[in-house]
């Protein structure tokens, strides 16, 4: 119970007037009134041990296309992952990465307020030769003078898209390094309580490099978009132009 104490005030024929003080008690029950959506999963069987350390993240896209990362973290050493709390939205991706393994997007996850949601096992998927090959080396550049962010894109059908790595560059810098997958990503459908049944985009995955910020005081952005990446321990060099904006 929470006491309030307002000046009541009454508007009549023009006259803004007091009528004095009151007192009003509010019952508000915090745990009831705040409600979050629980969003997470477990691996289970041989499929932990692929998954340990992977990142995962529920990602959102918008019409425009800027994709916006809602929340993200880990797979613990036991398979679980936990993103809770999200909002309640529509149209998520929710996104698996890990070195060396392409990328596991589950796409049009619809969470409504109250949403407990528990993603079941799926395998990541990769022997020896696809986990070597599929690294890709990234040195990047961006003017010198600016301070930005830049986000590592694939481009998915019907407009959507999923960030698979994110940096920052310092004014003074101008250099950014990532650490990419190489191949096409994996695509399942939400089924709600089924597990993702993937299946590969086309071969070769296009990457976009995204970079919004600062030079001085003015706002700038750029894209490198529709870059096909090579793995192994050659770098692939990515220029990102930048304009005001």
């Amino acid at each position: 119970m929470l006491p309030l104490q307002v000046d009541l005030l009454d508007l009549r024929n023009g006259v803004l007037a007091s009528l004095g003080d009151i007192e009003l008690v509010l019952d508000f029950d915090a745990a009831r009134s705040v409600v979050k959506v629980e969003f997470g999963g477990t691996f289970a069987g041989d499929d932990i041990a692929l998954a340990d350390g992977a990142s995962v993240s529920l990602q959102a896209v918008d019409p425009d296309g800027k994709v916006t990362v809602v929340r993200a973290g880990v797979v613990e050493a036991d398979g679980t992952w936990n993103l809770t709390p999200v909002p309640a939205g529509t149209g998520y991706n929710l996104v698996v990465t890990k070195p060396g393994f392409r990328t596991a997007v589950v796409t049009g996850i619809d969470l409504a307020e109250g949403d407990v949601v528990a993603v079941p096992s799926f395998a990541l998927g990769a022997d020896a030769t696809e986990i070597a090959a599929n690294t890709a080396l990234v040195d990047g550049t961006v003017d010198s003078a600016a301070a930005v962010a830049v986000q590592a894109l694939n481009k998915l059908d019907g407009g959507n898209a999923v960030e698979i790595a994110f940096a920052t560059v310092a004014e003074g810098e101008g250099a950014f390094a990532m650490s990419l997958p190489a191949l096409a990503p994996m695509v399942a459908p939400y089924v709600p309580g089924e597990a993702p049944a993937f299946s590969p985009m086309g071969e070769p995955a296009l990457h976009d490099f995204v970079a919004v910020g600062t030079i001085g005081t003015a706002a700038v952005a750029g894209a490198t978009t529709d870059v096909t990446l090579s793995g192994g321990d050659m770098p692939n060099v990515v220029d990102i132009p930048l304009a005001e904006i």
